[in-house]
Formats: structure tokens, C-alpha cells, sequence
């Protein structure tokens, strides 16, 4: 899991698990460190339907985009 050009590889705080982004795709993934297991999948995915480029009735409807994903991190105290 590495990119030279964009995308974040976050560590826990307990070193268990790490947190990844796909920017591109839209995605990040939590995985176990022990075994590569995947624990939790977060998708970019959101509802356009209101900005103003949609301005004809059926193109507002249940339009959706995927952002790209910058990063996703833990929370530190």
C-alpha cells in the first residue's frame, strides 16, 4: 500500500491497526496489522444533486459523485 504521488498511511496509537487512503478511488481502509484483515471500509461518496450545474429537474435527481480521499487519521489525545 504505497503511492508516490498522493494518499496517507496513518499508524494507531496502538500500533495494532492503520488506517489507508486510496485518494483516486475515494476509499480508505482500516486493517489489522497482525493479519491484513480489513476491519472497516470508508467510501467518498456524496449527493450533488443540489449544486447549480444541475439546474434541469431529472439531473437533480439522486446525483452522486465520488471525492476524491486526501487522507483519513486517528484521533491522538
Amino acid at each position: 500500500m504505497f503511492s508516490s504521488i498522493e494518499g496517507t498511511i496513518d499508524i494507531s496509537p496502538d500500533r495494532r491497526r492503520a488506517m489507508v487512503s486510496f485518494t483516486d478511488e475515494g476509499v480508505a481502509v482500516e486493517v489489522r496489522l497482525a493479519d491484513g484483515a480489513v476491519l472497516n471500509a470508508f467510501h467518498s461518496l456524496h449527493d450533488v444533486s443540489s449544486l447549480e450545474q444541475f439546474s434541469q429537474a431529472e439531473e437533480r435527481q439522486q446525483r452522486a459523485a465520488v471525492f476524491k480521499m486526501r487522507g483519513l487519521y486517528y484521533i491522538r489525545n
